[in-house]
């Protein structure tokens, strides 16, 4: 069992990568809800791929809390997943990015439970340097 944190440009990639991950965790940030908010109104594949997403989330908020987790088709399980803004582990970057408040949520999911591994998938090279460099596992 593991945790993948999927960021935004994954799920624009290909929507439907929430079943990609078997048997295992899929963990939305808020963040990036709402960063897919935005892109659902463009005309663009972006958009198409935006929209197809949201649909699949609220048929899947039919199931279940999404907060709490709902069984996905494949076995694995979808969560949405909320930053402690207390914790403000952003700070280490220096700013308070999307990017960063991802990066300090898997670290931090990472450390509460220290047998389930946490791995951020993410399009952007960036983001799966920060990972790294937090001792998270990364991929793309």
């Amino acid at each position: 069992m593991k945790n993948y944190i999927l960021d935004t440009n994954v799920l624009l990639h290909d929507p439907n990568s929430l079943l990609s991950f078997r048997d295992n965790n899929v963990l939305i940030p808020i963040e990036v809800i709402e960063e897919i908010d935005r892109f659902k109104r463009e005309s663009s594949e972006l958009g198409q791929n935006a929209r197809t997403v949201s649909r699949s989330l609220d048929a899947l908020r039919g199931q279940g809390h999404l907060n709490e987790g709902v069984r996905l088709s494949n076995g694995g399980c979808l969560k949405i997943v909320f930053h402690d803004p207390k914790g403000n582990g952003h700070a280490m970057f220096g700013n308070n990015t999307v990017d960063s408040r991802i990066v300090t949520l898997a670290q931090s999911i990472q450390k509460k439970n220290t047998k389930i591994k946490t791995i951020v998938v993410s399009k952007d090279i960036n983001l799966r340097v920060k990972a790294n460099a937090l001792g998270l596992e990364a991929e793309d």
